[in-house]
Parts: C-alpha cells; structure tokens; sequence
C-alpha cells in the first residue's frame, strides 16, 4: 500500500505543469464509462478552485475533485523510494 502524498504546492504545480505542457489531460466523455458524474464535477470545481491568500492554501470549498487530482498525480509521480517498482 502506498499513502497518497497530499503536499499541496507541490501537487498544485504538478498538475499545474501538466496542464501548460499539454501532458496531463482530462476526457470529457468515454461512452464505455458511466460514471460521468466525476466528468461533470471536474467540469464544475475548477473553475471554482480558489486561492486563500491569508492561509496561503487553497480554499477548502468545492475542492475534492481537484484534490483528489492532485494526490494521484503527486503520488504516481513521486513514489517512495522503498516501493518495489518491478511488481
């Protein structure tokens, strides 16, 4: 098991790198999944994924699609050196 690393400015500049070097992208629909709902979240929290300049931290409000990115993108590119990466 590996825990997910929730390093926020890291994650956010990850994902963020992605985004500007066109690799990381975000399939608006694929007929051969039914879960949209997530598709349409996305859709609906990045543009409200704000900055709160007083905590320096996003703030914690329509956040967990973005987070959720965010964790997965920092963790699979940022594995533990103790991970058995042949498995």
């Amino acid at each position: 098991m590996v825990y997910a690393d929730k390093s926020v400015l890291d994650g956010i500049e990850m994902v963020a790198t992605g985004y500007k070097t066109n690799t990381l992208f975000i399939v608006k629909h694929d007929k051969d999944i039914p879960e949209h709902n997530v598709c349409k979240l996305f859709e609906k929290e990045v543009y409200l994924y704000v900055w709160d300049n007083q905590k320096d931290a996003p703030k914690q409000f329509h956040d967990d699609v973005q987070d959720a990115l965010r964790y997965a993108i920092l963790t699979h590119m940022r594995k533990p050196s103790w991970v058995n990466h042949s498995l």
